[in-house]
C-alpha cells in the first residue's frame, strides 16, 4: 500500500478524477477509454481505482491530453449552425416531397455550396421511409446497388442483373424515397440502374447535383440518355443563396450591418461558406463578431475559383 500511494500525489488523484468522470458522462467503456489513453481495458481499471503502480505520470499525461482534446472539441461544437430553412431549402425540400408522394423521378440542380445536401438530409431525417445515398468518386453501379441493398436490408451476393431486380421486389408498394446526392461523379449506367428500379418499383427517385453535371450527361448525346430524361417529372433549378438566405443563417449573431454586408459579399452566394465563416468568427472571439472579425473569419477560407 505504501508504494502505491508514493506513486499516486494528489494531483494525479484530482486529474484522474476528473478524466474518469468526464469518460463516465461521454458514456465510454474501458475499451474506448483504452486506446484514447493507449492502453490495455485491464490497465484502465486499474487507473480507475488507483491502483496501479507502473508509469502513472505517462497515463496521467495522456488524461490530460484527452481532456483538453474533449473539451475543444465541446467549445467548437458550439460553433455549430443549425439546419436553416433557407429559400434554397425549401424549395428543394418541397420538390422532394414532390416526387416522393408522387412516385416520380426528379432532378434537383443547382451551385456548390447553395445548401442542397443540407436540405436532403433534413428531409431523409424527417421521413425515415427515405433512402439518402450519396455518390461521389467510384459510385459504380455496383456499389450503389449494394448499398440500397444494405439500406433495406437485403444480403446479396448473386449477379448484379438479379440483384437489381430483387431490389426492386424489395422496394415494390413501399413508397419510399430515394435520393442519390453528388450525382455528379456517377455514371449514366448507375443512373440508368436507378431508373428500371423506380420504374419497376414506382418509388420515388430524386437526383442532386449541378449544371455542369446535366450539362455532361446531354453532352454525351448517348442513344439511350432518353430513356432517363423522358421519365423525370420534376427538374428543379435553384440558385445561389440571396441576401436574404445569408441573413437567415446568421440570424442569432447580432450582426450589425457592416458585419451584415462582410458576410453577404464574403459567401459569394454559398451557404456552406457562410456556415464555415460563422463558426471561425464565433470560435475567434467571444466579444460579438464585429466586421472586422468576419474578415478575418472569411480569410481563413479558401478562395473560390
Amino acid at each position: 500500500m505504501a508504494t502505491t500511494e508514493a506513486r499516486w500525489n494528489l494531483r494525479e488523484r484530482e486529474i484522474a478524477s476528473r478524466y474518469f468522470g468526464q469518460c463516465e458522462r461521454r458514456q465510454m467503456g474501458n475499451e474506448a477509454i483504452g486506446r484514447e489513453i493507449g492502453c490495455s481495458s485491464p490497465l484502465v481499471s486499474q487507473l480507475r481505482a488507483q491502483t496501479y503502480t507502473g508509469r502513472v505520470g505517462l497515463y496521467i499525461a495522456a488524461m490530460v491530453r484527452a481532456m483538453e482534446r474533449s473539451e475543444a472539441r465541446d467549445r467548437y461544437r458550439t460553433t455549430e449552425i443549425k439546419f436553416t430553412r433557407t429559400s434554397v431549402a425549401e424549395r428543394v425540400i418541397g420538390a422532394l416531397r414532390l416526387v416522393h408522394v408522387r412516385g416520380d423521378v426528379g432532378v434537383i440542380i443547382g451551385p456548390t455550396g447553395v445548401g442542397k445536401t443540407c436540405a436532403a438530409r433534413e428531409y431523409a431525417s424527417e421521413q425515415p421511409d427515405t433512402i439518402y445515398l450519396i455518390g461521389g468518386p467510384n459510385a459504380s453501379p455496383k456499389s450503389v446497388l449494394n448499398l440500397i441493398a444494405t439500406e433495406v436490408g437485403l444480403s446479396w451476393c448473386g449477379p448484379q442483373f438479379d440483384l437489381r431486380n430483387a431490389l426492386c421486389r424489395r422496394l415494390s408498394g413501399t413508397g419510399r424515397l430515394l435520393i442519390l446526392d453528388e450525382a455528379d461523379f456517377v455514371s449514366e449506367t448507375t443512373v440508368q440502374h436507378l431508373r428500371i428500379i423506380q420504374d419497376e418499383s414506382r418509388i420515388g427517385l430524386a437526383i442532386l447535383g449541378t449544371e455542369a453535371y446535366l450539362g455532361r450527361l446531354r453532352g454525351r448525346r448517348s442513344p439511350t440518355l432518353n430513356q432517363f430524361l423522358g421519365r423525370v417529372g420534376l427538374e428543379v433549378h435553384v440558385g445561389e443563396c440571396s441576401d436574404a438566405d445569408l441573413g437567415m443563417i446568421a440570424d442569432g449573431y447580432n450582426l450589425d450591418g457592416a458585419a451584415l454586408a462582410v458576410l453577404f459579399k464574403g459567401a459569394q452566394g454559398q451557404a456552406r461558406r457562410a456556415v464555415k465563416a460563422l463558426a471561425n468568427a464565433r470560435a475567434m472571439s467571444n466579444n460579438g463578431m464585429s466586421a472586422a472579425v468576419l474578415v478575418e473569419a472569411f480569410e481563413q477560407l479558401p478562395k473560390l475559383l
